[in-house]
């Protein structure tokens, strides 16, 4: 496992700040972030927990952040069992529900498709994607093919610069994360190279 430092570099790259960037948003000086990924200073728990909120990685990587710095996980790691997981499952189902007459989807933070309302699924549908759970691989995909038939995700999309650039910050954020290697190698096969960026703000949702 990479450094502390290391950790806080990588992830610092990966969101496109500089030292100062992040430094100010976590209202720490420039200074002691650098001594911090340098190893000349060491992290609290609490600095390790604020520069991770101000990075926005993921739970998970927050835990292995926290543990380079010689500090016990802060957020569970095991899988959310039916229990768990039954209250906001029918949150989502509620909201996707109400969004009907219009098409809407749930993904998970590597754009996995989770579900769908009604409206969705025949345009999603005609993607193929309800089985293969991967709504970026038909929004990305240059031209129709016989898995995307018809028009391209760009013809179907009426803000598709917006969704294709919120994906590949995405794809490129899941880099370090556990899992998150293939997210990220397939993105970089599917999306156009000028969207293999970050997104400085979230887009409008997804238009058909």
């Amino acid at each position: 496992m990479s450094g502390f430092g290391d950790m806080l570099k990588e992830w610092r790259g990966l969101r496109r700040m500089s030292q100062l960037d992040l430094a100010l948003s976590a209202q720490v000086s420039a200074r002691h972030l650098s001594f911090l990924e340098t190893g000349r200073a060491r992290a609290s728990r609490d600095m390790a927990l604020r520069l991770a909120q101000e990075l926005q990685m993921p739970l998970a990587a927050r835990n292995q952040l926290l543990h380079a710095a010689g500090f016990s996980p802060a957020f569970g790691g095991g899988p959310l069992n039916d229990a768990d997981r039954a209250p906001l499952a029918q949150a989502v189902d509620w909201m996707l529900e109400r969004h009907a007459p219009f098409p809407a989807i749930a993904i998970d933070h590597h754009w996995v498709l989770k579900a769908m309302n009604p409206p969705c699924r025949s345009p999603v549908d005609l993607c193929s994607i309800a089985a293969r759970g991967q709504p970026d691989r038909c929004l990305m995909h240059k031209r129709g093919s016989a898995r995307c038939p018809g028009k391209s995700g760009r013809g179907r999309s009426a803000n598709f610069d917006a969704i294709a650039q919120r994906a590949g910050a995405s794809w490129q954020g899941a880099g370090p994360a556990p899992g998150g290697a293939a997210i990220a190698a397939q993105g970089g096969r599917t999306l156009p190279p000028r969207f293999r960026g970050d997104a400085s703000s979230d887009p409008n949702p997804l238009s058909v």
